[in-house]
């Protein structure tokens, strides 16, 4: 597989994946290819906020799902076995490239930017064994805005593969690192409502005075 690559030179290799597979059965349509008010979609946007950081980035995809998109796809092993299976998918291709980890970022998060996960990337290269999850308030971690090293292969197989499939039961339950950031920036959207929502307010924000 030829992947996607950034410009910038790491210290660390990472690998940078975007979870797209979700069904997105409450908001009727394709979150990646959103609209956003910059004029990119949705899946463009959280590629740039980790271009940054990744020496490559992928999408991972629902097995059957078409994805209109210039980066790679990974498919999951099988769709009914939730966000772990696409976490295993990536740190399966992470372990065959040979990357040191993979920065999972969920699809739907509109306000992220590249300055939200310089902390987590900061506290992974830091203790790089460990797997370093975002949190908004110290208490729960968020385990799609994530770095997992590529040694948790068979843990998160085991996840995928298992009777409970909760990647973020299975975090509770597993030793890694908490970074804070923007509770704005993992905020996910869902619905219809809560996109026109974010992006109504976006447009007021960035709209000129005369404009208002």
């Amino acid at each position: 597989m030829t992947i996607h690559s950034s410009q910038t030179t790491q210290r660390l290799s990472l690998l940078g994946a975007i979870l797209a597979g979700g069904r997105s059965s409450r908001m009727g349509s394709s979150k990646a290819m959103l609209p956003m008010p910059t004029g990119t979609t949705l899946l463009e946007h959280v590629a740039a906020c980790l271009n940054p950081y990744c020496r490559s980035i992928v999408v991972s995809v629902a097995p059957s799902q078409q994805l209109t998109t210039s980066l790679p796809t990974v498919p999951d092993t099988d769709a009914s076995q939730g966000p772990a299976s696409g976490i295993a998918s990536v740190l399966q291709l992470a372990n065959q490239q040979g990357f040191a980890a993979a920065m999972i970022v969920s699809v739907d998060l509109p306000a992220l930017t590249s300055t939200d996960l310089a902390p987590l990337i900061a506290a992974w290269e830091a203790d790089p064994d460990r797997i370093a999850a975002a949190t908004a308030d110290g208490q729960f971690s968020e385990p799609l805005v994530a770095i997992y090293p590529a040694t948790y292969l068979e843990q998160l197989t085991a996840v995928a593969c298992g009777t409970d499939r909760s990647i973020m039961r299975w975090l509770r339950r597993t030793p890694h690192q908490t970074i804070t950031i923007r509770r704005e920036a993992i905020q996910d959207v869902d619905t219809p409502e809560q996109w026109n929502a974010y992006h109504d307010r976006e447009v007021r924000k960035n709209a000129r005075p005369s404009d208002r």
